[in-house]
C-alpha cells in the first residue's frame, strides 16, 4: 500500500477531523473512501452531472413511474379525443412497467 502525503487548509483539517470522530472512524479511512467515491464518480458521467445538478439546485424529482394497473386505471378515465398525446405517454410507462 502506498503512503500519500498531501496538505489540506486547517479548516477542511478540523471539519474531516469532527467527521472522523463522529462517525468512529480514522481521518485517514475517511479520506480514502472520499477519493475513492470521488473517482468512482467520475468514472459514470451520468452520477457526475447529476451531482453537479443538485449542487447547483437544478435537480428535479421525478415520480415512479405508474404501475400497469393505474396507468390502465387512468386511460380508461380519459375521454376519447383527450389527445393521442396523453395515450401515448400512458403507453410508454406501461411499457416500462
Amino acid at each position: 500500500m502506498k503512503q500519500l502525503l498531501t496538505r489540506v487548509p486547517d479548516e477542511l483539517h478540523k471539519k474531516l477531523r469532527a467527521r472522523a470522530k463522529a462517525t468512529g472512524e480514522s481521518m485517514n479511512s475517511q479520506v480514502v473512501t472520499f477519493l475513492a467515491d470521488s473517482l468512482a464518480a467520475q468514472d459514470r458521467p451520468r452520477e457526475r452531472i447529476r451531482k453537479l445538478a443538485e449542487s447547483k439546485g437544478l435537480l428535479a424529482q421525478v415520480p415512479a413511474p405508474l404501475n400497469p394497473e393505474t396507468a390502465n386505471e387512468l386511460s380508461n378515465k380519459i375521454p376519447s379525443g383527450f389527445g393521442a398525446a396523453v395515450l401515448s405517454a400512458l403507453e410508454s410507462e406501461r411499457s416500462r412497467s
